[in-house]
């Protein structure tokens, strides 16, 4: 008899288990949804103070790495920017902010948030913050070029190895969330790149080893193409971080799932892995 009740109440307190996981499962997609259905409403919906830098920082760690380039005759530092840095002289700032700024705000509207574009730091650190409220500062925009070797490699022989330089650009971006607020404040960091287009093979031709590629290079369109890629994607991040910081509050903290939005459809997506999000960095 003990032994049976033993195994009754082993069954009841797991399916009692089971029940309250599902109805927490359950009770976190609702909030998943409360969080994507109040941004729709002009009374419920989050509100993000914006400030953007209009700098932009130009790195090139190639060039970087070259003792004294500077001190270099005129003629070899365009030789090597032509080699190392072929978007240098191209890429217009201007254009970068205004691809970056405009699909930041286009973005963040979209999700339905109620966007405040403010005119300096300091007006921005003096708005109020709470549950709905937020400060967004995007402390620093960089242009990065950089280079690398690839390579193609026969399958029949490692030895046989054709190498290519390959360049790329890289947008990278630091936002400052809730500056003000030292309980709050958190600094995102987001990252787009391209590169040279490079794919081909090496074939055995009679004795001879013959490379047959596809090569194409970057362009400064492309560095523009990126600047428009992160200000997407850090929209997409920034949604994702307020919606999991609002299920979390609303759960108490115990929920299993990561969630995130789709920027085609705008549906809420979930996993026990999480999405792709922000690097957190260190403030200073």
């Amino acid at each position: 008899m003990k032994t049976l009740f033993k195994e009754s109440y082993f069954k009841i307190a797991f399916l009692g288990l089971i029940t309250l996981f599902c109805f927490m499962d359950a009770n976190s997609q609702n909030f998943a949804k409360d969080f994507l259905y109040k941004q729709k409403d002009s009374l419920r919906q989050d509100v993000v103070y914006l400030f953007i830098n209009p700098s932009i920082t130009y790195r090139n760690e190639s060039i970087e790495k070259m003792p004294n380039f500077y001190d270099l005759e005129q003629d070899v530092q365009a030789e090597l920017l032509e080699k190392y840095a072929p978007l240098y002289s191209k890429i217009k700032d201007t254009t970068l902010l205004r691809e970056y700024s405009q699909n930041l705000s286009i973005t963040l509207s979209s999700l339905g948030f109620k966007v405040i574009e403010v005119k300096d730091i300091e007006e921005l650190n003096r708005k109020n913050i709470d549950e709905t409220h937020h400060t967004l500062n995007i402390a620093q925009m960089e242009i990065e070029e950089y280079s690398y070797t690839d390579s193609l490699v026969y399958y029949q022989n490692e030895k046989e190895v054709f190498r290519k330089l390959i360049n790329g650009v890289r947008f990278n971006t630091w936002l400052i969330y809730n500056e003000a607020d030292t309980n709050s404040r958190l600094v995102f960091f987001n990252d787009e790149s391209v590169e040279d287009f490079f794919e081909g093979e090496i074939r055995l031709v009679g004795k001879d080893y013959i490379a047959s590629y596809d090569y194409e290079k970057i362009k400064e369109e492309d560095a523009y193409s990126i600047a428009k890629i992160n200000a997407q994607s850090s929209s997409k991040y920034f949604f994702n971080f307020l919606l999991n910081k609002y299920v979390w509050i609303k759960s108490s903290g115990i929920d299993i799932y990561f969630y995130g939005i789709d920027l085609k459809d705008k549906k809420i997506q979930s996993n026990t892995e999480p999405f792709d999000n922000f690097d957190i960095v260190d403030y200073k």
